[in-house]
């Protein structure tokens, strides 16, 4: 299992920052989803129809196998972001 974590410090109970901390939420989830959206609409597409062996072998699975696991994920454990994601 992967988990993505990238964070920023806030002072949580100081409404005084609310307004830049939701700017930074909603700035963040728009790149998260927009680094997203074409990899799973892609994925969607291709277990609806069936592994073939082209996606197989793009991902490094062997022919009629299962997809490789990773632990980083496009965001590593670490909490830094991928280039797409920078911000």
């Amino acid at each position: 299992m992967s988990r993505i974590v990238y964070s920023r410090p806030f002072e949580g109970f100081n409404q005084s920052v609310w307004p830049e901390m939701t700017d930074w939420l909603c700035d963040h989830i728009v790149r998260l989803e927009a680094a997203f959206s074409d990899p799973l609409a892609r994925l969607n597409r291709e277990i609806k129809s069936g592994i073939d062996s082209t996606t197989a072998d793009a991902y490094g699975a062997p022919q009629g196998g299962s997809l490789p696991q990773t632990e980083g994920g496009a965001i590593g454990a670490a909490g830094q972001p991928s280039d797409r994601l920078a911000g």
